[in-house]
């Protein structure tokens, strides 16, 4: 396996790609629940994307949109089951935090959901601690919510 990064925006068609993966694998897990959430998953035009590949084979995907003046909101992580377990995820989401942080932004927040252990495992390992539920998702009893300092 030999992983590379990409720095890219929300037009890639590697991202769309895994995005639409990304989409069945939720409503798998959440059914109809996860259209609760389809307003929140949007991204826009000046959103930064990072997708990892292993060659020239798209196998994961993260992003990060600005929330507030100091703050990133982390989106849209995901890693292709035959890749998972492999630090692919690691990898996207110490990109997208390098990222950030080059760009000024001082914290990251991000919301999953509670059946997505190994996402908050990941994130445990990788410096998040659990808050409250922020903005959009502090009514959503499906939603686990993370920050973490740059």
């Amino acid at each position: 396996m030999t992983l590379s990064i990409s720095r890219t925006d929300v037009e890639c068609t590697a991202f769309r790609e895994l995005i639409s993966a990304l989409d069945a694998y939720l409503r798998g897990c959440y059914g109809p629940e996860q259209d609760n959430y389809a307003d929140f998953n949007t991204l826009e035009a000046d959103s930064a994307v990072i997708v990892a590949f292993d060659g020239d084979i798209a196998v994961g995907c993260g992003a990060f949109r600005q929330h507030d003046a100091d703050r990133v909101e982390i989106k849209r992580m995901f890693v292709a089951p035959s890749h998972r377990e492999r630090g692919v995820a690691g990898m996207v989401l110490a990109a997208l935090e390098e990222w950030a942080g080059e760009r000024g932004f001082v914290r990251a927040v991000l919301e999953t959901g509670p059946l997505q252990t190994q996402a908050i495992a990941l994130y445990g390992r990788m410096g998040y601690v659990e808050i409250d539920n922020f903005g959009p998702y502090s009514e959503m009893p499906s939603s686990v919510c993370f920050a973490k300092a740059l």
